[in-house]
């Protein structure tokens, strides 16, 4: 299921649907809560790469950003984070957002062949490692933080301090990073020019937010998966 959601950055104005953040399995389910804490965006030079954002400008007008993708209505204002005023005129092919690794999420995951749904539980945090949470299965999911797990990714992300500096190479997140950069190409690329301040599109979805590791619910682990996003500029 896909949700559209709207959140004003300013004179940037993103409209968004949320999927969900990094390690791949086909045991992801939907959340009904899906809370996320941005703290910095940053728009990227002609040249970058999945695996680089080079000269980065700061676009930012907040370094602490939560919203909860979920529970807003369609077409809602979600948040606001940033300006494309505080960007100077040039060409820009890729955006460079930092983000918390703990995710304030409630949902189930889906259950592949021999295995159980699970829920998210109440208890689950694990915040000395950042690695996971604990799930549990049947009654009602309850609101849990999950983490986007250490280890190898896509290059498109790595492991960053809060302010946004970068402390893995492309592809890592290690145990001590508390936020991670994610970097996802510009459809059809940005040119600003003086003056003029388009609007951008981002698309997430909640309908694979959540993610187990189990075959069976019983302290199983679950995690914050990797977001489908793309963005445009209208």
């Amino acid at each position: 299921m896909k949700k559209i959601y709207k959140f004003l950055l300013f004179s940037l104005l993103i409209n968004t649907y949320f999927v969900n953040p990094v390690i791949s399995a086909d045991n992801k389910g939907p959340a009904t809560e899906y809370q996320v804490n941005f703290t910095k965006v940053e728009l990227c030079a002609t040249g970058s790469t999945t695996a680089i954002c080079l000269n980065p400008v700061d676009i930012s007008t907040t370094t602490d950003a939560t919203m909860d993708i979920a529970a807003v209505a369609s077409g809602a204002a979600a948040g606001t984070m940033g300006t494309l005023a505080l960007a100077p005129p040039g060409e820009y092919t890729f955006m460079q957002i930092t983000i918390n690794r703990s995710f304030t999420i409630t949902g189930q995951d889906e259950p592949t062949l021999g295995t159980n749904t699970c829920l998210t539980s109440a208890d689950a945090a694990n915040l000395t490692t950042l690695a996971a949470g604990q799930a549990h299965s049947g009654n009602t999911a309850a609101s849990v933080t999950l983490n986007v797990p250490p280890g190898s990714v896509g290059d498109h992300i790595n492991g960053s301090t809060s302010a946004g500096v970068a402390t893995a190479a492309a592809g890592t997140i290690n145990n001590a990073d508390t936020h991670f950069h994610f970097r996802k190409i510009i459809t059809g690329g940005l040119s600003l020019k003086e003056g003029n301040f388009p609007s951008i599109a981002i698309a997430f979805d909640v309908s694979t937010a959540v993610q187990g590791n189990h075959n069976t619910c019983t302290n199983a682990h679950m995690n914050a998966a990797e977001p489908t996003v793309t963005i445009s500029f209208q």
